[in-house]
């Protein structure tokens, strides 16, 4: 088996959401380290594909410490860039290594881990600071450009594990402004942002500030949003 035939199998596991299969997709994962690094066989080298398939699987699973899990995966894929990340064994003399460089599914599915997880305070502030965390590196990163799943992911994860009104308004104010000014407000993003504040008319206020204006007096609709602020929506993933 290939590296192809590894991941077909780390989705399967991911997307069947069993008890215990991302700690499978885990297994194979670092099964194909130890063939490459023993080896130096490029077929099981796993790559930023793999990874983000085994980094899915933790964010599908019912595990409590999943946002832990998908983000140490994506601490390892950092640890790659850099010169000091040693293999563990030498194949034909040299050291066999890995350059995993995350992208924006990589960031994407970390934030949606957190954004999944569960549990008592303790676990959700840190699942938030990994969800903001990815968050941050997507917007500093200059060779990758946020999508409309960043945002509305992120929007899920503040309304999710911010149980303080004034700070999750706080956080909600930010995500609105930079999605509208990418252009890249969705469905998903709008509907998560607006479950997220309990007062309506807070939400309103904060959309009439940044030029927003409509007669309709329901749920604020795609079709109402300005044309700016959803150019880019088709940027999903």
């Amino acid at each position: 088996p290939d590296k192809k035939t590894y991941c077909s199998v780390i989705s399967a596991l991911g997307k069947s959401r069993a008890r215990g299969a991302a700690d499978m997709a885990q297994r194979i994962l670092n099964d194909m380290e130890e063939l490459y690094y023993a080896c130096g066989n490029d077929d099981v080298a796993p790559n930023t594909i793999v990874f983000n398939a085994v980094i899915d699987a933790w964010s599908r699973s019912s595990f409590i410490y999943k946002a832990d899990r998908a983000y140490a995966l994506l601490r390892r894929m950092e640890d790659t860039q850099s010169t000091t990340f040693p293999p563990p064994i030498a194949a034909r003399g040299e050291h066999p290594t890995l350059c995993l460089k995350p992208d924006v599914i990589t960031y994407n599915s970390v934030i949606s881990a957190a954004a999944n997880s569960f549990g008592d305070a303790r676990i959700k502030a840190k699942a938030l600071r990994i969800a903001t965390d990815a968050y941050r590196k997507v917007q500093m990163a200059k060779d990758i450009q946020p999508t409309s799943q960043t945002y509305a992911l992120f929007a899920k994860a503040v309304r999710k594990l911010i149980a303080d009104e004034k700070q999750r308004c706080a956080f909600n104010s930010k995500i609105l402004h930079t999605c509208c000014r990418d252009g890249l407000m969705s469905k998903y993003t709008l509907s998560q942002l607006q479950m997220s504040f309990t007062s309506r008319k807070q939400f309103m206020d904060l959309l009439e500030s940044m030029g927003y204006s409509s007669t309709n007096k329901g749920p604020v609709s795609m079709k109402s949003i300005p044309d700016e602020w959803k150019r880019h929506s088709e940027r999903r993933r």
